[in-house]
């Protein structure tokens, strides 16, 4: 179940305040929704103190948190010191178009430290140039800390005090940035900003890289330009039977041998006496290596048992082949 917090024409939403001149201290809001907790059109959950005292506490806890038109998360004083804002989040922390989470103190111009802000979740999204901020900021105290613990953090950024020197010198008010940033400062006293600390999974991506040389293998090197120089030096060969053919443009063929089933022998059962018949072994004929070979008068290749190089009783031609056997 979601739950949507919607203006119906004035602000609204859920408060732990203190109204002016008071001196206590705003209250405490705790949110768990197991699903989602959308914020939009300019409603607010608030712990704020509009008296002397200091803020409260907001703790929020959901599958997805959706900050939209205007919605504000705020811990923020006006005098004293800003409360803690703690979102824990499962899928995702959105902001869009002007949304803003503070805990800023000191809106009034007097004394104040910011509060301090923690963001647990894998994705916070921010759409470019809608001016939605994070801010722990004081006016004359101390910045607040901001600790965001996340796996991606996407259109907004962390802003320095020199840089809104330089953006916004007359005010140092990041709301006036159409940029989505974050942000941690003292607008009175530039050695009291506070800090913002963004953790992120330890990934380097130059882990597993392997550093290529620098002299490439000349491939000249490695691949003999003429077998027949070479001589032994240089082979070539497939290896099995099946599988692969040995050419990328030959199709897939099976060289495996075949066996047939073997007929099993007939027997009678009415046989009762058994005739041995003399067994004979086949002579071994005696293999003699190939020392050459020759072609024959139908133009016939015919391995030869003599080198006909120096001997040629049977030779019919003479041999043409350009890579003589090296015997």
């Amino acid at each position: 179940m979601s739950d949507v917090v919607k203006n119906q024409g004035a602000v609204s939403g859920l408060f732990a305040i203190t109204e002016l001149n008071s001196t206590g201290n705003g209250g405490s809001i705790i949110i768990s929704n197991p699903v989602e907790l959308a914020i939009t059109d300019g409603n607010r959950i608030a712990v704020d103190s509009r008296g002397g005292g200091n803020a409260g506490d907001l703790q929020i806890q959901a599958d997805k948190i959706t900050l939209d038109r205007g919605a504000l998360l705020s811990a923020i004083t006006a005098s004293g010191k800003g409360g803690n804002i703690a979102l824990r989040s499962q899928d995702f922390l959105l902001l869009r178009n002007n949304s803003q989470i503070s805990t800023t103190a000191g809106t009034t111009g007097t004394g104040g430290d910011g509060g301090n802000i923690t963001i647990d979740t894998p994705f916070i999204v921010a759409f470019p140039l809608e001016n939605s901020d994070i801010t722990a900021n004081a006016f004359r105290g101390s910045g607040g800390k901001i600790v965001i613990r996340t796996q991606g953090l996407f259109g907004i950024n962390p802003l320095s005090r020199q840089e809104l020197e330089r953006l916004r010198p007359q005010d140092l008010d990041p709301s006036k940035l159409q940029t989505n940033d974050i942000t941690a400062i003292s607008q009175q006293n530039p050695t009291l900003s506070g800090t913002v600390e963004i953790n992120t999974p330890d990934v380097d991506p130059s882990q597993g890289l392997v550093e290529l040389p620098e002299n490439l293998t000349d491939p000249t090197n490695q691949i003999a330009q003429n077998p027949c120089q070479k001589g032994a030096g240089s082979s070539f060969t497939i290896i099995g039977r099946g599988g692969l053919p040995s050419s990328p443009n030959d199709s897939f063929n099976s060289d495996n041998v075949r066996v047939d089933l073997v007929k099993p022998s007939t027997t009678s059962s009415n046989s009762h006496s058994t005739i041995n018949q003399p067994t004979t072994k086949p002579t071994a004929k005696q293999i003699i290596p190939a020392q050459g070979w020759v072609f024959n008068n139908k133009g016939e290749v015919v391995l030869t048992a003599y080198d006909p190089n120096t001997t040629s009783p049977q030779r019919t031609s003479k041999p043409t082949a350009a890579c003589p056997a090296p015997f």
